[in-house]
């Protein structure tokens, strides 16, 4: 009889361990999907941040920057040469 209290008290101890441990486990998995779900909003916010605004911002410039280059190398004067070639 005292043999089969001492395994019950045992066999007690161990669900509640095992309850411990799958609590904890449970609370990590959680947290690393939820953690998971941010990373996956941040990245997506990003992105469509870079496609749709940087992204554009930065073509226009460009743009801007070569229009401003051809306009500067048409103001320049090219000397006209016509009445030497015709002499």
């Amino acid at each position: 009889m005292d043999m089969e209290i001492q395994l019950d008290v045992v066999m007690r101890k161990l669900p509640r361990a095992s309850r411990v441990a799958d609590f904890l486990h449970k609370s990590f998995v959680v947290t690393c999907v939820g953690m998971t779900l941010f990373s996956m909003f941040i990245i997506g916010e990003r992105t469509y941040s870079y496609f749709y605004v940087i992204k554009p911002r930065r073509l226009e410039e460009e743009r801007r920057k070569l229009a401003e280059e051809e306009s500067k190398s048409f103001e320049t004067e090219i000397p006209d040469i016509a009445e030497t070639l015709k002499a």
